[in-house]
């Protein structure tokens, strides 16, 4: 099934096509790898949308890919029950370990260290996402050891 007729058969799914917004843009970024202003665009042209409503959806959400984002997304939690069980000090932790001087991507392009508004799992806080995995009660030796599982893994890519 072409990328075109997957859209169409979201859009017949909703109500509206602006109700068909997010799984639009999951299927444009399998078609780019990441959400670009060309897929921006073309999410607001199947939406009958603007590109600006269509960005500030996309935006909101953690769960898409930007442009300028590594391979591999690490999203540390910063809310409030985040906040009271040390994710401000992980984040610094994993930033040193990253040695991400003024800038969120690692060099070789693998990383991007994030701050997340809320992950929604305050119960295993700090809560820090990898991709679509959650590591709950994380701790700094837990995160090397997943960044040194994923940079073994692609070293055999």
């Amino acid at each position: 099934m072409t990328f075109d007729q997957r859209i169409k058969e979201a859009l017949d799914k909703y109500p509206t096509k602006n109700s068909a917004l997010l799984p639009i843009l999951y299927i444009l970024q399998e078609k780019y790898g990441t959400i670009s202003q060309i897929a921006i665009e073309e999410a607001a042209k199947w939406t009958d949308s603007s590109p600006a409503f269509v960005y500030g959806v996309f935006s909101f959400y953690t769960f898409y890919k930007r442009e300028d984002e590594g391979k591999y997304r690490i999203w540390v939690c910063s809310t409030i029950s985040c906040s009271v069980c040390g994710c401000k000090s992980l984040y610094e932790q994993i930033k040193n370990y990253l040695n991400l001087n003024g800038v969120t991507t690692t060099p070789d392009g693998l990383f991007t260290l994030k701050k997340a508004e809320c992950l929604g799992a305050c119960e295993i806080a700090p809560v820090v996402q990898f991709e679509d995995e959650y590591i709950g009660n994380a701790d700094i030796e837990t995160i090397k050891n997943k960044i040194e599982l994923i940079r073994t893994n692609e070293s055999k890519l």
